[in-house]
């Protein structure tokens, strides 16, 4: 209750090592960022479309990490 979230938008197949690259630079980001901190018990994946009537390289998946202020 009362965390903030920041997100970031893959897109690419569920199961990549490539969207591990996108968790990374939230963390990155997050690691730099001075008022907040990352709720570790907070992480969504939001699917955007759907594998039955999308290529697999067209899907996306909304990426979001939980902050709160320091």
């Amino acid at each position: 209750p009362g965390h903030q979230g920041i997100a970031v938008t893959y897109q690419g197949p569920y199961h990549s090592r490539e969207k591990y690259k996108a968790y990374q630079a939230l963390y990155d980001w997050l690691k730099n960022e001075t008022d907040y901190h990352f709720v570790e018990r907070y992480l969504l994946e939001i699917y955007l479309n759907h594998p039955d009537d999308t290529k697999e390289e067209n899907l996306e998946t909304e990426i979001v990490v939980f902050i709160d202020k320091k």
